[in-house]
């Protein structure tokens, strides 16, 4: 059996509790799926400051 790693979004990750709950996520090896609502390029740099990898950015309201 393949173990796979788990998704998660994390809404509101451009800060605050948010990227906190995002850096948790990523340094327990899952791929983070970052939410944004307004700025895209915001929310892609925090996606690649992530550790670990498989790590995307949303950006929607």
């Amino acid at each position: 059996m393949t173990r796979r790693t788990p998704r998660i979004l994390v809404t509101g990750t451009t800060r605050g509790i948010g990227l906190a709950c995002a850096h948790a996520l990523a340094r327990s090896g899952a791929a983070v799926l970052v939410h944004g609502r307004e700025d895209a390029a915001l929310a892609h740099a925090v996606a690649a400051e992530l550790p670990g990898g498989g790590h995307e950015a949303l950006v929607f309201d």
